[in-house]
């Protein structure tokens, strides 16, 4: 994989979760979301484990597409 999967990985899964985090939290903004410790916290180990499902999925992905071709 290029570059380029690796960052657009990364900003789609931090977009989501900030997302996520900005329409579930109690906070009037997304800046909020990281001038609080555990809001803070949060929000990495989210975009962790999203980037795993992503990288899971486009390995899946690029496997079937090797066996296809």
């Amino acid at each position: 994989m290029s570059n380029k999967y690796h960052v657009f990985v990364f900003i789609t899964c931090f977009c989501l979760v900030l997302s996520i985090g900005a329409l579930n939290s109690n906070t009037k903004s997304i800046s909020e979301l990281f001038s609080i410790k555990i809001y803070m916290i949060a929000v990495v180990i989210y975009t962790l484990l999203l980037v795993g499902v992503f990288y899971t999925f486009l390995w899946f992905y690029f496997l079937s597409k090797k066996n296809y071709d």
